[in-house]
């Protein structure tokens, strides 16, 4: 362990905002979900569900560039502060921050879940394996039955492979030198997109572990960028107000439009050209001085954005308890209630969720997760 005056602090005050933005993308495909054709034909729902968030879930492949770009520079600069990287110190580290709140979703998933639903005279028709869940696997769960009956369990396949990443990188991290990751994450991306492309009609394909490394890898490449200077960082560096307003713009653009374009074998290079989008973004966020858009300024944003992993984790709960007392004591809704009630509420259900989570459960094992980092943020 390495005392307090011993440690190196990084902190990039814009990511907590990228963050919550991840997780807000993820929570408007959650929500506004309906099987009454009134509301799906209404058309301020329709603008928002198939058109300025219908690619919502790319907020799950925002936070793999994310991680990938924030563990990897992490991760070089202990092993340039240190001389090496402590892979046992990584894992506990890890470990004390994913698996406390990841297992109690699992418990819900497969043990209250039902109990709820069985008191509110439903059948649980659980098929989803407690195995895949206990080793980080649930994306392969997923993949093998379609969904869970669980909606808190079909939400965790993206920490599975969070885990599978965390299980291996350190490791390439410490044994090749920083100036050569370059090499591996090429292979990496090449590697992923060509499983994307010879299984783009499977609808499994979007959580296999072999597609979302595209995702993580390009966010570790942006982290080389950050790290070493070579002309791509001299040009991000030098771009000007135009410059850095349609970087975010054009991100902004593609997340839109993301789903409106259909290139059939050449989809994958969507996903890619995305996920470049954002590293950029990412890249800008943290070293630009242009700073009009940087979203520390917004400080509710960004302290939020804390949050993000309990937000996440937990709003299925809050969709799932929103929604049954709806349809048991106002089956009829409007579209009307659903934007000025069930939303709003929802959202404010997920944040007291979080916060609760956060304060009371999750700060426990933060604090020892402090005494095992050479790096802190």
């Amino acid at each position: 362990m390495s005392s307090a005056e011993n440690k190196k602090r990084i902190f990039f005050p814009n990511l907590d905002g990228l963050r919550f933005f991840c997780f807000f993308f993820v929570f408007m495909v959650h929500s506004f979900v309906s099987e009454r054709a009134e509301i799906n034909n209404n058309p301020v729902h329709f603008f928002l569900k198939k058109f300025l968030f219908a690619g919502g879930h790319l907020g799950v492949n925002m936070f793999f560039v994310l991680s990938g770009f924030l563990i990897t520079y992490l991760l070089v600069k202990e092993k340039e502060f240190s001389g090496s990287i402590s892979i046992k110190n990584f894992y506990v580290r890890r470990i004390l921050r994913i698996w406390p709140l990841y297992f109690f979703c699992v418990f819900f998933g497969f043990v209250l879940f039902p109990y709820f639903k069985t008191l509110f005279g439903q059948v649980s028709t659980e098929t989803a394996n407690p195995l895949y869940y206990f080793i980080f696997a649930s994306n392969f769960d997923l993949i093998r039955t379609g969904g869970a009956d669980s909606s808190m369990l079909n939400i965790l396949w993206s920490v599975s492979i969070e885990e599978q990443f965390y299980l291996f990188w350190p490791l390439v991290v410490l044994l090749v030198p920083a100036k050569r990751l370059w090499i591996v994450l090429i292979a990496v991306i090449f590697l992923s997109n060509i499983y994307r492309i010879l299984y783009y009609q499977n609808i499994g394909t979007e959580v296999h572990t072999f597609s979302a490394a595209n995702d993580l890898a390009i966010g570790c490449l942006m982290a080389c960028i950050a790290l070493q200077k070579n002309k791509i960082q001299n040009a991000l560096l030098s771009l000007k107000l135009s410059g850095y307003l349609i970087a975010h713009l054009f991100f902004i653009i593609l997340f839109i439009l993301f789903h409106q374009v259909d290139l059939g074998v050449f989809d994958f290079l969507k996903r890619v050209v995305f996920a470049i989008s954002f590293a950029i973004v990412i890249f800008l966020q943290c070293f630009s001085a242009i700073q009009i858009w940087a979203l520390g300024k917004f400080k509710w944003i960004s302290n939020l954005g804390e949050y993000t992993y309990g937000l996440y984790c937990l709003h299925m709960i809050a969709i799932l308890i929103v929604t049954t007392l709806l349809h048991k004591f106002l089956p009829n809704y409007s579209v009307t209630i659903m934007f000025l009630f069930i939303f709003p509420v929802t959202l404010i259900l997920s944040i007291a969720f979080a916060k609760i989570s956060f304060k009371y459960f999750e700060s426990y094992f933060l604090k020892l997760k402090n005494k095992f980092s050479i790096i802190t943020k």
